[in-house]
């Protein structure tokens, strides 16, 4: 139980218990908790109906959630991330749309990973990859770019076309300057 939900409980309960005792209106409840009136009432006939006991409030669910993945395609989830550690979340959930052809969220495998302490956040970058033509004109880069950079004139255009072919060595690149005065 976190703190969070006690302290939560302890204010629904002093509400409710001055709403029993009649000192305050079911709808004044309701609007002080920030529920509607059908859900104070609920939770008032709950508290009546327990004696006052505190652990009525408490949220229990007895039953497991009518879309919850079956232990054995969760145990898959876990098993594909053990596998390589490297995988995404979107990997994951595609390997077991292949191997089991159910459809599964990689926010879903997100929570199973994380329920299960075996989500870990991945910051591997990877290598950046070096794009050289084998000749000239294959692959050009252009940018423009305008400002008042010379006195005379209101504006000046700079296009910078660059090639991505280099004939002497892998690292030169040809560029070509036009400016366009106006």
């Amino acid at each position: 139980m976190k703190k969070g939900d006690l302290l939560k409980v302890l204010e629904r309960h002093k509400i409710l218990i001055l709403a029993l005792e009649r000192k305050i209106t079911q709808k004044e409840a309701a609007r002080e908790l920030g529920l509607s009136l059908s859900q104070t009432k609920r939770l008032s006939r709950r508290l009546k109906e327990a004696g006052g006991n505190l652990n009525c409030l408490f949220y229990q669910r007895t039953h497991p959630a009518p879309n919850r993945l079956p232990e054995d395609i969760r145990g898959k989830v876990i098993a594909l991330k053990r596998e390589n550690r490297g995988r995404s979340n979107a990997l994951i959930a595609d390997l077991l749309h292949e191997e089991t052809r159910i459809k599964v969220h990689p926010n879903t495998v997100r929570n199973i990973l994380m329920g299960k302490g075996e989500y870990s956040r991945c910051y591997c970058r990877r290598p950046s990859r070096r794009f050289e033509m084998e000749a000239f004109g294959q692959m050009a880069q252009m940018d423009t770019s305008s400002g008042s950079w010379l006195e005379g004139y209101r504006r000046v255009y700079l296009v910078l076309i660059m090639d991505d072919f280099s004939p002497t060595s892998r690292g030169s690149k040809i560029f070509r300057l036009r400016f366009h005065l106006q």
